[in-house]
């Protein structure tokens, strides 16, 4: 009888197991793609389960290869900051501030991206980091957030010891947030 019962309760979990390593294989599919075309359907409606997934493949990245692990991480760590939101504020925090974390620029892009609050006043901070990769990747993540925050930092940013190319990805993502549709606010 406990052999039966075990069994059954072995089959059960390895049937919820294997539903979410489709979701996994779902995800990580669309995360392989040549061209990002979005999330798959239906992964946004829990935001919790998408981060947990998403962090997951940072943390482990699955594949064959270090290329292909790499990539994998490296587009986890794009999309936790675009459709995170709120959730994926945490492991974003804790990608940049790991001086040594390879992907802690698109962590950077990452927090500008996700439009919140705390994210967009972290990824301001590094507009001030000596390094012109973080600089860089503020204002690029800056400029996609849409909030008011972000423009107000942008602007108060000066640019005049920049290297031209930051300049102008500078003045593209103020009128980029300046644009007819007014940033967020909330």
């Amino acid at each position: 009888m406990k052999l039966i019962l075990i069994a059954s309760v072995l089959g059960i979990v390895a049937a919820a197991a294997g539903r979410r390593d489709d979701d996994r294989d779902e995800l990580i599919e669309a995360l392989t793609a040549e061209k990002f075309a979005g999330l798959p359907d239906g992964a946004l409606a829990d935001r919790d389960a998408l981060v947990r997934r998403l962090a997951a493949i940072v943390r482990e990245p699955p594949g064959e290869t270090e290329d292909l692990r790499r990539f994998l991480r490296r587009r986890a760590v794009i999309v936790l900051g675009s459709h995170g939101g709120e959730k994926a504020l945490p492991q974003l925090r804790r990608l940049v501030e790991d001086r040594d974390e390879p992907f802690r620029r698109d962590a950077v892009i990452g927090l500008g991206r996700s439009g919140t609050k705390e994210g967009v006043a972290i990824a301001a901070a590094f507009l001030g980091d000596g390094d012109e990769l973080y600089r860089e990747a503020a204002i690029d993540g800056l400029g996609e957030s849409g909030r008011a925050e972000a423009l107000d930092a942008l602007k108060a940013f000066d640019a005049s010891k920049e290297r031209p190319f930051i300049a102008r990805k500078l003045r593209e993502a103020i009128e980029k947030l300046e644009a007819p549709a007014r940033p967020r606010t909330d």
